[in-house]
């Protein structure tokens, strides 16, 4: 018997990192995943590594609405949601502040600020008519202290 025997998730980011770990702690203790990510190869392959327990949706969660296929996933395929776990990141912009691409800027921002804002709403939306449920978000350590990651 897992700690979370019978809990619902949904993980973003979850093709790889912190994420992937996410997924397979779940699974390990019970719980059905759905994994989302724009990385379908990686996506795909763990949840077909963790069986039965998981399924993959694209996401990209910069995308207005995208995130409620994956919560749609989990209720058709599992039953319902208990869980959203808002993971989305990507390196940032490297290299020197004085030739930041803005493009690059604004993409870290949409996935880090933006996804995590649409990942929330998401979930609270779809967990209102459960009347529970957890909504888990990660931080990066560069939201900390300067220098882990880009300047963005």
């Amino acid at each position: 018997m897992g700690r979370i025997d019978g809990t619902r998730a949904v993980v973003t980011g979850a093709a790889s990192g912190i994420g992937a770990s996410m997924a397979r702690l779940f699974v390990d203790e019970g719980a059905t995943v759905v994994l989302s990510d724009i990385d379908d190869d990686r996506g795909r392959a763990l949840a077909t590594d963790l069986g039965t327990a998981a399924r993959y949706a694209h996401v990209d969660v910069t995308v207005e609405g995208a995130l409620e296929s994956a919560l749609e996933l989990s209720a058709s395929e599992f039953g319902g949601l208990d869980v959203v776990c808002n993971n989305p990141g990507n390196p940032g912009t490297t290299g020197s502040i004085l030739e930041a691409d803005m493009d690059s800027v604004d993409r870290t921002i949409a996935i880090h600020l933006r996804g995590v804002f649409l990942g929330i709403r998401a979930a609270a939306r779809a967990m209102v008519s459960n009347g529970s449920g957890s909504i888990i978000n990660t931080g990066s350590v560069a939201g900390i202290q300067a220098n882990y990651a880009g300047h963005d």
